[in-house]
Protein backbone atom coordinates (compact mmCIF):
# COMPACT_ATOMS: atom_id res chain seq x y z
CA UNK A 1 0.00 0.00 0.00
CA UNK A 2 1.42 3.37 -1.03
CA UNK A 3 1.84 5.69 1.92
CA UNK A 4 0.80 9.29 1.23
CA UNK A 5 2.61 12.04 3.15
CA UNK A 6 0.47 15.07 3.80
CA UNK A 7 2.08 18.47 4.24
CA UNK A 8 2.03 18.24 8.09
CA UNK A 9 3.59 14.76 7.90
CA UNK A 10 6.32 16.03 5.60
CA UNK A 11 7.08 18.87 8.00
CA UNK A 12 7.32 16.43 10.93
CA UNK A 13 9.56 14.11 8.90
CA UNK A 14 11.83 16.96 7.82
CA UNK A 15 12.03 18.26 11.39
CA UNK A 16 12.89 14.77 12.69
CA UNK A 17 15.68 14.39 10.12
CA UNK A 18 17.01 17.82 11.01
CA UNK A 19 17.12 16.97 14.73
CA UNK A 20 18.82 13.63 13.98
CA UNK A 21 21.42 15.38 11.82
CA UNK A 22 22.06 18.04 14.48
CA UNK A 23 22.70 15.41 17.14
CA UNK A 24 25.09 13.66 14.78
CA UNK A 25 26.99 16.86 14.04
CA UNK A 26 27.09 17.81 17.71
CA UNK A 27 28.55 14.41 18.57
CA UNK A 28 31.23 14.67 15.89
CA UNK A 29 32.01 18.24 16.93
CA UNK A 30 32.42 17.21 20.56
CA UNK A 31 34.68 14.34 19.55
CA UNK A 32 36.84 16.43 17.23
CA UNK A 33 37.09 19.24 19.80
CA UNK A 34 38.24 16.94 22.60
CA UNK A 35 40.61 15.07 20.29
CA UNK A 36 42.15 18.36 19.16
CA UNK A 37 42.62 19.52 22.76
CA UNK A 38 44.23 16.20 23.62
CA UNK A 39 46.64 16.35 20.67
CA UNK A 40 47.54 19.99 21.35
CA UNK A 41 48.81 19.06 24.80
CA UNK A 42 51.98 18.25 22.88
CA UNK A 43 52.73 21.97 23.09
CA UNK A 44 52.56 21.70 26.89
CA UNK A 45 55.04 18.84 27.17
CA UNK A 46 57.91 21.35 27.00
CA UNK A 47 60.36 18.60 26.20
CA UNK A 48 61.88 17.77 22.85
CA UNK A 49 64.75 15.72 21.47
CA UNK A 50 66.81 18.90 21.09
CA UNK A 51 66.12 19.97 24.67
CA UNK A 52 67.21 16.53 25.82
CA UNK A 53 70.47 16.93 23.91
CA UNK A 54 71.16 20.37 25.43
CA UNK A 55 70.24 19.19 28.93
CA UNK A 56 72.55 16.21 28.51
CA UNK A 57 75.42 18.54 27.64
CA UNK A 58 74.76 20.47 30.85
CA UNK A 59 74.73 17.28 32.91
CA UNK A 60 78.03 16.12 31.43
CA UNK A 61 79.67 19.44 32.36
CA UNK A 62 78.65 19.13 36.02
CA UNK A 63 81.70 17.13 37.05
CA UNK A 64 84.06 19.41 35.10
CA UNK A 65 85.93 21.76 37.40
CA UNK A 66 86.58 24.29 34.65
CA UNK A 67 84.29 26.56 32.64
CA UNK A 68 84.32 27.71 29.01
CA UNK A 69 83.28 30.92 27.34
CA UNK A 70 79.74 30.73 26.02
CA UNK A 71 80.81 31.08 22.39
CA UNK A 72 82.99 27.96 22.50
CA UNK A 73 80.46 25.72 24.25
CA UNK A 74 79.06 23.41 21.59
CA UNK A 75 76.62 20.51 21.61
CA UNK A 76 76.15 18.37 18.52
CA UNK A 77 72.35 18.20 18.40
CA UNK A 78 71.80 17.95 14.63
CA UNK A 79 70.25 14.47 14.74
CA UNK A 80 68.00 15.56 17.60
CA UNK A 81 66.82 18.58 15.64
CA UNK A 82 65.95 16.32 12.70
CA UNK A 83 63.98 14.06 15.06
CA UNK A 84 62.06 17.10 16.33
CA UNK A 85 61.30 18.21 12.78
CA UNK A 86 59.84 14.80 11.86
CA UNK A 87 57.87 14.69 15.13
CA UNK A 88 56.52 18.19 14.55
CA UNK A 89 55.38 17.26 11.03
CA UNK A 90 53.34 14.33 12.35
CA UNK A 91 51.91 16.49 15.13
CA UNK A 92 50.87 19.22 12.68
CA UNK A 93 49.14 16.73 10.39
CA UNK A 94 47.09 15.22 13.26
CA UNK A 95 46.30 18.61 14.74
CA UNK A 96 45.28 19.97 11.32
CA UNK A 97 43.06 16.98 10.63
CA UNK A 98 41.02 17.27 13.84
CA UNK A 99 40.91 21.06 13.60
CA UNK A 100 39.35 20.67 10.17
CA UNK A 101 36.92 17.98 11.38
CA UNK A 102 35.82 20.39 14.10
CA UNK A 103 35.27 23.08 11.47
CA UNK A 104 33.26 20.80 9.19
CA UNK A 105 31.05 19.57 12.04
CA UNK A 106 30.24 23.23 12.74
CA UNK A 107 29.07 23.33 9.09
CA UNK A 108 31.74 25.88 8.29
CA UNK A 109 33.93 25.92 5.20
CA UNK A 110 37.40 24.48 5.62
CA UNK A 111 39.87 27.30 6.22
CA UNK A 112 42.92 25.27 7.22
CA UNK A 113 46.29 26.92 6.59
CA UNK A 114 48.78 24.56 4.98
CA UNK A 115 52.08 26.25 5.80
CA UNK A 116 53.10 23.56 8.31
CA UNK A 117 52.10 20.66 6.06
CA UNK A 118 54.16 22.01 3.16
CA UNK A 119 57.17 20.63 5.03
CA UNK A 120 57.55 17.10 3.71
CA UNK A 121 57.91 14.12 6.02
CA UNK A 122 60.81 12.07 4.71
CA UNK A 123 61.76 8.44 5.11
CA UNK A 124 64.87 7.59 7.11
CA UNK A 125 66.50 7.51 10.56
CA UNK A 126 66.80 10.72 12.54
CA UNK A 127 68.64 10.25 15.79
CA UNK A 128 66.69 7.71 17.83
CA UNK A 129 63.58 7.71 15.61
CA UNK A 130 62.86 6.06 12.27
CA UNK A 131 60.26 7.18 9.73
CA UNK A 132 59.18 4.48 7.28
CA UNK A 133 57.53 4.60 3.87
CA UNK A 134 54.06 3.75 5.22
CA UNK A 135 54.19 6.69 7.62
CA UNK A 136 55.36 9.05 4.86
CA UNK A 137 52.47 7.94 2.64
CA UNK A 138 49.98 8.40 5.50
CA UNK A 139 51.28 11.91 6.11
CA UNK A 140 51.01 12.75 2.40
CA UNK A 141 47.46 11.39 2.30
CA UNK A 142 46.30 13.58 5.20
CA UNK A 143 47.92 16.61 3.55
CA UNK A 144 46.02 15.85 0.31
CA UNK A 145 42.73 15.37 2.15
CA UNK A 146 43.14 18.68 3.99
CA UNK A 147 43.97 20.37 0.70
CA UNK A 148 40.87 18.94 -0.99
CA UNK A 149 38.69 19.93 1.94
CA UNK A 150 39.91 23.51 1.53
CA UNK A 151 39.81 23.81 -2.27
CA UNK A 152 36.54 21.90 -2.75
CA UNK A 153 34.68 23.82 -0.06
CA UNK A 154 33.91 20.86 2.21
CA UNK A 155 30.96 21.24 4.60
CA UNK A 156 29.00 18.90 6.88
CA UNK A 157 27.80 16.71 4.01
CA UNK A 158 31.41 15.68 3.39
CA UNK A 159 32.12 14.47 6.94
CA UNK A 160 31.50 10.81 6.14
CA UNK A 161 33.83 11.02 3.12
CA UNK A 162 36.42 12.95 5.16
CA UNK A 163 36.49 10.30 7.92
CA UNK A 164 36.41 7.40 5.46
CA UNK A 165 39.38 8.62 3.41
CA UNK A 166 41.45 9.54 6.46
CA UNK A 167 41.01 6.73 8.97
CA UNK A 168 43.81 4.39 7.89
CA UNK A 169 46.30 7.25 7.71
CA UNK A 170 45.17 8.64 11.08
CA UNK A 171 45.71 5.23 12.69
CA UNK A 172 49.21 4.99 11.22
CA UNK A 173 50.24 8.51 12.23
CA UNK A 174 48.83 8.27 15.76
CA UNK A 175 50.74 5.03 16.31
CA UNK A 176 53.94 6.57 14.94
CA UNK A 177 53.48 9.60 17.21
CA UNK A 178 52.97 7.32 20.21
CA UNK A 179 56.14 5.35 19.52
CA UNK A 180 58.20 8.51 19.05
CA UNK A 181 57.06 10.07 22.32
CA UNK A 182 56.33 7.15 24.62
CA UNK A 183 59.23 4.94 23.55
CA UNK A 184 61.95 7.01 21.87
CA UNK A 185 61.72 10.26 23.85
CA UNK A 186 60.75 8.60 27.13
CA UNK A 187 63.61 6.17 26.62
CA UNK A 188 66.02 9.09 26.48
CA UNK A 189 64.66 10.24 29.84
CA UNK A 190 65.62 6.88 31.33
CA UNK A 191 69.16 7.50 30.06
CA UNK A 192 69.01 11.03 31.45
CA UNK A 193 68.29 9.74 34.97
CA UNK A 194 71.28 7.41 34.70
CA UNK A 195 73.47 10.33 33.56
CA UNK A 196 72.27 12.51 36.42
CA UNK A 197 73.00 9.74 38.91
CA UNK A 198 76.50 9.17 37.53
CA UNK A 199 77.48 12.86 37.48
CA UNK A 200 76.13 13.62 40.96
CA UNK A 201 77.95 10.59 42.32
CA UNK A 202 81.17 12.10 40.96
CA UNK A 203 80.37 15.44 42.62
CA UNK A 204 79.64 13.77 45.96
CA UNK A 205 82.96 11.95 45.71
CA UNK A 206 84.81 15.23 46.30
CA UNK A 207 86.32 14.78 49.79
CA UNK A 208 86.79 18.55 50.18
CA UNK A 209 83.03 19.15 50.28
CA UNK A 210 81.44 19.83 53.64
CA UNK A 211 78.53 17.79 54.97
CA UNK A 212 76.24 20.78 54.38
CA UNK A 213 77.40 21.13 50.77
CA UNK A 214 76.81 17.43 50.13
CA UNK A 215 73.32 17.70 51.61
CA UNK A 216 72.52 20.51 49.17
CA UNK A 217 73.87 18.44 46.27
CA UNK A 218 71.65 15.51 47.33
CA UNK A 219 68.64 17.86 47.51
CA UNK A 220 69.27 19.15 43.98
CA UNK A 221 69.79 15.59 42.74
CA UNK A 222 66.36 14.43 43.93
CA UNK A 223 64.72 17.55 42.53
CA UNK A 224 66.16 16.78 39.11
CA UNK A 225 65.11 13.13 39.29
CA UNK A 226 61.59 14.20 40.26
CA UNK A 227 61.45 16.55 37.26
CA UNK A 228 62.40 13.69 34.94
CA UNK A 229 59.86 11.35 36.56
CA UNK A 230 57.11 13.95 36.06
CA UNK A 231 58.06 14.36 32.41
CA UNK A 232 57.91 10.59 31.93
CA UNK A 233 54.43 10.51 33.48
CA UNK A 234 53.32 13.31 31.15
CA UNK A 235 54.53 11.35 28.14
CA UNK A 236 52.73 8.21 29.34
CA UNK A 237 49.55 10.21 29.94
CA UNK A 238 49.80 11.82 26.51
CA UNK A 239 50.29 8.42 24.87
CA UNK A 240 47.16 7.15 26.66
CA UNK A 241 45.26 10.11 25.23
CA UNK A 242 46.49 9.27 21.73
CA UNK A 243 45.23 5.70 22.17
CA UNK A 244 41.76 7.02 23.01
CA UNK A 245 41.83 9.40 20.05
CA UNK A 246 42.83 6.57 17.73
CA UNK A 247 40.07 4.34 19.16
CA UNK A 248 37.52 7.12 18.84
CA UNK A 249 38.34 7.80 15.21
CA UNK A 250 38.13 4.08 14.44
CA UNK A 251 34.66 4.06 16.01
CA UNK A 252 33.67 7.02 13.87
CA UNK A 253 34.86 5.12 10.80
CA UNK A 254 33.18 1.84 11.77
CA UNK A 255 29.86 3.58 12.47
CA UNK A 256 29.96 6.30 9.82
CA UNK A 257 26.65 5.07 8.35
CA UNK A 258 24.75 4.99 11.64
CA UNK A 259 26.19 7.67 13.90
CA UNK A 260 22.75 9.05 14.68
CA UNK A 261 21.77 5.92 16.62
CA UNK A 262 21.60 6.71 20.33
CA UNK A 263 23.73 3.74 21.39
CA UNK A 264 26.49 4.81 19.00
CA UNK A 265 26.37 8.41 20.21
CA UNK A 266 26.62 7.17 23.79
CA UNK A 267 29.64 5.00 22.95
CA UNK A 268 31.39 7.81 21.12
CA UNK A 269 30.75 10.38 23.84
CA UNK A 270 31.94 7.97 26.54
CA UNK A 271 35.29 7.64 24.80
CA UNK A 272 35.36 11.39 24.18
CA UNK A 273 34.85 11.95 27.92
CA UNK A 274 37.75 9.57 28.57
CA UNK A 275 39.94 11.97 26.58
CA UNK A 276 38.69 14.84 28.76
CA UNK A 277 39.73 12.93 31.87
CA UNK A 278 43.17 12.21 30.44
CA UNK A 279 43.62 15.90 29.59
CA UNK A 280 42.66 16.80 33.15
CA UNK A 281 45.19 14.33 34.57
CA UNK A 282 47.88 15.68 32.25
CA UNK A 283 47.41 19.16 33.72
CA UNK A 284 47.81 17.84 37.26
CA UNK A 285 51.22 16.29 36.60
CA UNK A 286 54.02 18.64 37.65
Amino acid sequence: MLKIFTTPNLIILAFSLMISSCVNLKTVNDISSNSLKGIQNYDNLNYTFTKHCLDNCDIQRLSDTTIQRAEVIQCDCNDFKKADKATSNIYQSLSGYFENLQTLSNNELSNYKFDDLKKALTEGSFGSITINKTQVEAYSNIAKILSRAFTDGYRKRHIKQYIEQSNESIQILVKAFQVILNENLKGLLVNKKNDIYREYQIILGDEKMSKFEKAKVVEVYYQKIQEVNSKQKQLENYADGLSKISELHQQLFDNKDRMTAKEIQSLLLTTSNDIKSIISEFKKIK
